[in-house]
C-alpha cells in the first residue's frame, strides 16, 4: 500500500490519496484469468486507479509469469492504463523440481515494488525475464553456519535422489578430482546376512529404547561405491522388526519396526553403521536454527569409530555432515552448472514445457557437460584427504532416501 501510494503522489502529484482498507484477493485452482476490476465513478475531479497483480503458472508448462494491469479513471474517462509481464526464472532448475518458494517474504515485497513502479513508470524498466535467487544468497547462508568455509564443487550424473545408478566427482582448483560410482544392488553372497553386534547397538542409541530386542531383518537393499583405484565398498540396507521384548526378565511377543539400518563394508570389514530414519527437525543440533521445519531426513552412526551424523532438508535444499558433533560440511543442493536443466537426473526442457528424462537406472554414469554441479562448503581445517573421505557418509544419505519407502 506504501508503494502504491508512492508511485501515485509522483505521477500525479496528489496531496491527499485515500487507500482501499485491503487488498482483495484470489486464487484460482485450476484454469482461469484474472481481469481487472474497474474502478467505480461518481462523477468527482477524483482519479480512481485500478492496479491488478497477476502471480500464474503458464498454461502449458512449468514458466512462472507476473503480469500487471493498471488503468487510472476521471469523470469516466481512461487518462491512463498500462499492462507489464514478466517471466520469473529461478537461478537454478532445481526450483522447478521443489515446493520450496522462490522468495522470501522482503525479496517478494522488494519485487513488487520494483514492478509497480515501472507499471506506472515512476521507475526503471525492468528486463523481460526476471532471474530469482542467487548460487551467492545461498553461500552467505551456509557461511553464517560455517564462517570458515572453504567452497568445493561436487559434479553428478546420474539419479541419485531415486536409488539408481550415479556417479559424483569432488573437483577443488586444480587438485586432481576424487571421483566415485555408485552402482545400484550387489550380489548379496558376498556379505553376512545377520545383523552386526556393533549396529545391533546403534538402534538401541539412536532409538533411545532401554529394552533388547531379537531383531530379524524384514527387507534388504545393497549397493556399491567402486573407485578409480579399484576400491570397492558394499552397502547394505535394512529395514527390522522386532519379535521379542525384554522387560525385568520378563519376555512376551511384540512386533515394532525399527529405523533402516545401513552398513558399509569392505570385503568381510564392517567399516561404518548407521540408522537412517525421516523425523522432525531436532532443535538441539547446532544447526538446527536453519531447518526449514518440515521433515528431514538423517543419517547417524559411526564411520572408523567416529560419531557421524548426515542430515537432508529438503525445505531449503541443504545437506548437513557433522565429524565427532561438529559442523564440517554444508551441501547446497540446487543445480548451479549454466549448461544443465537438471536436478537428480530429471530435466526440463529449455523452453520449459516438459520435464523427465529420470535414468533408468542401467548402464554406466558418465561426468559431461550437462552434469548437475553442487557447491559443497567444509570446514577450511579439514585436509583435502578428509574432505574426500567426508563424500562417503554424504553419499550414504542418498543410499537411504533412494532405497527407503517414505
Amino acid at each position: 500500500m506504501s508503494v502504491v501510494q508512492q508511485c501515485l503522489r509522483q505521477q500525479y502529484h496528489a496531496e491527499v490519496i485515500r487507500l482501499p482498507p485491503t487488498i482483495n484477493y484470489r486464487y484460482i485452482g485450476s484454469f482461469g484469468k484474472a481481469n481487472l476490476k474497474m474502478p467505480k465513478q461518481d462523477g468527482s475531479e477524483d482519479f480512481k486507479v485500478a492496479v491488478l497483480s497477476f502471480l500464474t503458472r503458464a498454461t502449458v508448462g512449468y514458466a512462472v509469469l507476473w503480469k500487471m494491469d493498471a488503468v487510472v479513471l476521471q469523470k469516466g474517462h481512461t487518462v491512463f492504463e498500462n499492462k507489464t509481464e514478466h517471466e520469473l526464472e529461478y537461478f537454478s532448475p532445481t526450483g522447478y523440481m521443489s515446493s520450496n518458494p522462490w522468495m522470501k517474504k522482503e525479496d517478494f515485497t522488494q519485487l513488487f515494488s520494483e514492478m509497480l513502479r515501472e507499471l506506472f513508470q515512476t521507475g526503471d524498466t525492468l528486463s523481460k525475464k526476471v532471474i530469482i535467487g542467487s548460487a551467492e544468497e545461498k553461500e552467505a547462508e551456509v557461511k553464517k553456519l560455517l564462517p570458515n568455509a572453504e567452497p568445493y564443487l561436487l559434479k553428478m550424473s546420474g539419479s541419485f535422489l531415486e536409488g539408481q545408478n550415479f556417479i559424483a566427482s569432488l573437483q577443488h582448483l586444480n587438485e586432481t578430482p576424487d571421483t566415485i560410482m555408485y552402482r545400484d544392488g550387489w550380489e548379496q553372497s558376498n556379505t553376512k546376512i545377520g545383523l552386526s553386534q556393533i549396529t545391533a547397538g546403534l538402534v538401541h542409541q539412536v532409538t533411545k529404547l532401554n529394552v533388547a530386542y531379537d531383531l530379524k531383518s524384514k527387507q534388504i537393499r545393497f549397493g556399491k561405491l567402486e573407485y578409480p583405484d579399484g576400491r570397492k565398498l558394499k552397502l547394505r540396507m535394512e529395514w527390522m522388526e522386532a519379535t521379542e521384548k525384554t522387560t525385568d526378565g520378563q519376555v512376551w511377543s511384540e512386533y515394532q519396526s525399527s529405523p533402516m539400518i545401513v552398513e558399509v563394508h569392505s570385503d568381510k570389514d564392517l567399516l561404518a553403521s548407521y540408522v537412517y530414519t525421516t523425523k522432525s527437525p531436532d532443535s538441539s543440533v547446532s544447526f538446527g536454527k536453519s531447518l526449514s521445519g518440515s521433515e528431514v531426513y538423517q543419517l547417524e552412526g559411526f564411520n572408523n569409530g567416529i560419531p557421524v551424523s548426515v542430515v537432508y532438508d529438503p525445505g531449503n535444499d541443504l545437506v548437513f555432515l557433522s565429524y565427532d558433533r561438529q559442523l564440517k560440511l554444508v551441501m547446497v543442493l540446487q543445480n548451479i552448472n549454466p549448461e544443465s536443466r537438471s536436478f537428480s537426473g530429471t530435466t526440463l526442457s529449455k523452453n520449459k514445457i516438459s520435464m523427465g528424462g529420470i535414468s533408468n537406472g542401467i548402464g554406466k554414469p558418465k561426468l559431461k557437460g550437462t552434469s548437475e554441479w553442487y557447491h559443497l562448503f567444509y570446514d577450511a581445517s579439514l585436509t583435502r584427504e578428509q574432505a574426500g573421505q567426508s563424500l562417503e557418509p554424504l553419499l550414504m544419505i542418498f543410499f537411504g532416501i533412494g532405497n527407503s519407502t517414505h
